[in-house]
């Protein structure tokens, strides 16, 4: 299919031809070992290390001990340390391993008197793996008839790209961020943002480069209670943004929260004229205090018309005029054919397109996600993971790319979705798919991958004109393993280590893993 061009739209949903694109090579070598370490795992300065944790009974005690292992290049353990001599001491909610500032910490959690939790933070020495004294990053009162649903639902693996999404009737209604670690632009601070996603409070710190706290607050986002929080980001300045949304007699209002270094706080809503802004997101540019916004909107639909960036500039508290871009008329055909959109009533994508940021290490602004959903019978609901699209910011408005899947779900959605990782200027995504879709013409509506088991381990490369590129990198469907690539972690820029891991014949899970790494040149 030839791309589609309008005014400032270029769209490119077919493979261009190779003599226009200059392929990637992707290598993949397995990992044996005795002991697997657990897919809650980090690396740092090129060794893995993992958390093992030990529970206590009971269907609503979240107390657990804590283990910390290394391992070696075999994935054998090499060395292991238990917090409190193993003692169920800590918790509700587990705990998280992050390298900030070339140095390993733990984050976790320990109740305190009075229903309060303190959220810990320890330098891991990798040698030893002790633990330096903790020390505070925040004391928060949640709200405690929600706790249970929080600490069993709330994934911190991938803290800044996992959504909580309800399953249970008494959760939030939609896709609420629950957990944020976000740098500043130059790393000399960051910003720790954690919420239920049940109300209207947030509980923030900022830290220095050494995980020390320089302060903390609690913030009511609005008078509403139920709020939707689904940005969090600061400057090098330490000026701190939230973006949420909250619906007032089923009106959407979508508003940004801006809190100076001296406390002074501010709050604009987000408009555009004659449309419905939608997700939206808030990133500061480089070098600066200047925030950029990126979301979807809707304008005379139900469905979404469209994606759109504009600035923000605290100093002056202005909004620059928002730039749309529309969905091209062929991308609408084509999500339409996969009933992730339509063309004629509501016309537009469906808002099951479930979008994120992603930054290029230029400062070029994406959007990326894919088009969920949940389909029931008398009998059983699926879930349904599909489509993945891309929209490309660029000084004319945005260049659309489109990776087609789907996978139905009747139990785990384990292995349904997708990594992305940035590669010279290019965005490479893994993810599995049956071997037959990537056969079928780009604009073709993919079948679904029902029998996990079949599914193939994919990499599309995403170039900057919009080109997609798609190979298989490996291939374990005849012995019934299925690529977590959700949990993938750089190794270096160019490699990235994940388990593959064995599926029952109707799809259930198996604690039988193949560790992987996968590199490009």
């Amino acid at each position: 299919m030839k791309p589609f061009f309008m005014k400032h739209i270029l769209l490119v949903i077919s493979l261009i031809a190779g003599n226009f694109i200059f392929a990637q090579k992707f290598k993949i070598s397995y990992l044996s070992g005795q002991e697997e370490p657990s897919v809650y795992s980090v690396v740092h300065r090129g060794e893995m290390f993992s958390l093992s944790l030990d529970y206590q009974k009971g269907m609503t005690n979240f107390n657990h001990a804590i283990t910390i292992k290394k391992y070696g290049k075999d994935l054998g353990t090499v060395k292991s340390f238990q917090l409190s001599g193993g003692e169920k001491m800590y918790g509700p909610v587990r705990p998280l391993l992050k390298t900030y500032n070339d140095k390993l910490y733990l984050l976790y959690y320990k109740e305190q008197e009075g229903g309060k939790i303190q959220l810990l933070s320890s330098e891991v020495n990798t040698e030893s793996l002790q633990l330096s004294e903790p020390v505070e990053l925040q004391n928060i009162q949640p709200n405690e008839r929600n706790l249970g649903y929080y600490s069993r639902n709330v994934n911190l693996d991938n803290e800044n790209r996992i959504l909580h999404i309800s399953f249970y009737r008494e959760g939030p209604k939609g896709v609420y961020k629950t957990f944020f670690f976000e740098l500043s632009p130059d790393s000399s601070k960051a910003l720790l943002v954690w919420s239920t996603g049940f109300d209207n409070k947030v509980f923030y710190s900022i830290l220095d480069k050494n995980m020390k706290k320089i302060k903390s607050g609690e913030q009511e986002l609005s008078t509403v209670k139920s709020v939707a929080l689904g940005s969090a980001c600061i400057d090098n300045s330490g000026n701190i943004y939230f973006i949420y949304h909250y619906s007032i007699k089923r009106q959407r209002i979508t508003e940004l929260l801006a809190i100076g270094n001296a406390g002074k706080t501010n709050i604009k809503e987000i408009t555009i004229p004659e449309c419905e802004v939608s997700a939206t997101f808030a990133r500061v540019k480089q070098g600066g205090n200047t925030l950029f916004l990126t979301g979807t909107y809707k304008q005379n639909s139900k469905n979404l018309s469209g994606v759109f960036k504009q600035q923000f500039n605290l100093a002056t508290s202005k909004f620059t005029d928002a730039e749309k871009t529309v969905f091209p008329q062929d991308l609408v055909e084509i999500l339409d054919d996969e009933e992730w959109g339509s063309k004629k009533k509501n016309y537009g994508l469906s808002e099951g397109w479930f979008v994120e940021p992603f930054v290029l290490e230029d400062g070029t602004l994406t959007l990326v996600g894919e088009f969920r959903g949940t389909i029931s019978t008398e009998k059983s609901s699926y879930k349904l993971s599909g489509t993945i699209l891309i929209a490309r910011f660029n000084n004319n408005g945005a260049v659309f790319s489109r990776i087609p899947k789907l996978r139905v779900s009747a139990g785990t959605t384990y292995g349904d979705s997708y990594r992305i990782f940035e590669f010279k200027n290019k965005m490479v995504f893994f993810y599995s798919d049956h071997a037959s879709n990537l056969q079928l013409e780009m604009a073709r509506r993919p079948r679904r991958s029902d029998n996990y088991s079949n599914s193939v381990f994919v990499a599309a490369t995403i170039y900057e004109t919009g080109g997609v590129k798609r190979e298989i990198i490996a291939d374990l469907s005849k012995e019934d393993y299925l690529a977590e690539n959700q949990s993938m972690q750089p190794l270096s820029p160019s490699s990235y280590y994940f388990p593959f891991r064995k599926i029952k014949k109707l799809g259930g899970i198996t604690n039988d893993l193949k560790w992987a790494i996968v590199s490009i040149d």
